[in-house]
């Protein structure tokens, strides 16, 4: 059941550790128009690269396809076709959603205890959904919020320290590759790890870095809005993740996350100079710990 309790305090105990269900969203208000067609009209002029379409398949493990939205209101799209939609860095598109963003961050802060605030890098999310809809089984480097605003779906969430579940070369794909890499095999014996938190409008969640998880909607259409925080200490961890698969290219078999904090650091600190080295030769940005080509929007790593 969700806690009907002060979110932050009750973050402040399980922080990177655990998820969290409870009563209420955190924020006060959404100065933003989610009427299910408005947002469509919305998504369907930006650019295809920014919204990702999805026909998925009948359970956490079934494949999903790429697809578009076509000209229709979104609502007629929702009603005739499998389709989950994932639209990222929405402040970017549009400021009303950065204000969204101020406001969340300065209600968190209590509980970002030892996060190193300047380094923080906070986005903005929707992901709209038919009804009987999966989100296939997957892993992000994120904090993720989620918000739940329209409809009802259930998400199956599982620790992060599972070897089975999540396996050190797993980690390490998906610090190379933060898109395709965030699949994961899945099979039903996962299910007895699982967390299993429903949501529906006036519930929130908070998910944990690193922690695999697949969502089910219900019959209905639904909406949730997304905040994904990222800090110095998740770029530390991908960094790290992908200096071990640059040496297991290699032939080497580096030691797992965590075994060697010292040899970890040291790992850390040559991907950020080898980083920074990139960053001087190329015009790039950074966006939730990779970096951007800025004339060709594309990523470098």
């Amino acid at each position: 059941m969700p806690l009907d309790l002060d979110p932050i305090r009750a973050l402040e105990d399980v922080w990177q550790t655990a998820p969290l269900i409870f009563e209420g969203t955190w924020l006060d208000s959404l100065d933003v128009n989610l009427e299910l067609d408005a947002i469509g009209d919305f998504l369907k002029a930006q650019p295809s690269e920014r919204i990702f379409v999805r026909e998925t398949g009948e359970g956490p493990g079934a494949p999903h396809r790429m697809v578009q939205l076509d000209s229709r209101p979104l609502s007629a799209q929702l009603s005739d076709r499998v389709l989950h939609i994932t639209a990222l860095d929405l402040q970017e598109l549009d400021p009303r959603f950065q204000s969204m963003i101020d406001c969340f961050v300065e209600r968190l802060d209590p509980s970002l205890g030892r996060t190193d605030k300047s380094q923080l890098q906070v986005t903005a999310g929707l992901f709209i959904a038919s009804g009987k809809t999966f989100v296939p089984f997957h892993v992000d480097f994120e904090h993720n919020f989620l918000i739940q605003l329209l409809g009802e779906k259930e998400m199956h969430i599982f620790p992060r320290d599972v070897p089975e579940i999540f396996m050190e070369e797993a980690r390490e794909r998906l610090a190379k590759d933060m898109a395709d890499s965030r699949f994961l095999p899945y099979s039903e014996d996962f299910e007895r790890y699982a967390r299993i938190m429903k949501l529906r409008p006036g519930t929130s969640t908070y998910q944990p870095p690193m922690s695999p998880h697949w969502v089910v909607s219900d019959s209905g259409v639904t909406m949730s809005l997304l905040l994904s925080l990222f800090s110095s200490e998740e770029l530390k961890l991908r960094l790290t993740h992908f200096a071990n698969a640059i040496l297991r290219g290699f032939g080497f078999h580096p030691a797992p996350v965590g075994r060697h904090p010292l040899t970890d650091d040291l790992k850390y600190r040559a991907m950020m100079l080898a980083r920074e080295t990139k960053r001087r030769l190329k015009p790039i940005r950074y966006s939730r710990g990779r970096m951007i080509d800025v004339r060709k929007k594309k990523l470098v790593n």
